[in-house]
C-alpha cells in the first residue's frame, strides 16, 4: 500500500464462510474471532490508504443463524 504503486487489488475471504458451515452457528466464538480479524484488517487498510483510493467492502450472499446462506428469506 505505501509504494502505492497499483491500480486494483481484489482480496477475496473465505473464512467467515468456512466458520458458519463448519460451526452451524453465526454465534460461535470462532465466529466472532474471524469477524474481528476481517474488521482489523479493513481498519489497518484503511488506515494506509490516501484520500483518493476507494475501498469496496462487499458480500457474496448472507448468513442465516444457523450459519448457512441467507438471502432467500
Amino acid at each position: 500500500m505505501k509504494s502505492n504503486q497499483y491500480d486494483l487489488i481484489v482480496a477475496h475471504f473465505l473464512s467467515i464462510d468456512h466458520v458458519g458451515h463448519s460451526t452451524s452457528s453465526i454465534y460461535h466464538d470462532l465466529m466472532n474471532n474471524k469477524l474481528l480479524t476481517i474488521s482489523n484488517f479493513i481498519e489497518q487498510l484503511m488506515n494506509q490508504m490516501d484520500n483518493t483510493t476507494i475501498l469496496f467492502v462487499t458480500g457474496d450472499h448472507g448468513m442465516r443463524n444457523d450459519g448457512n446462506h441467507g438471502g432467500s428469506s
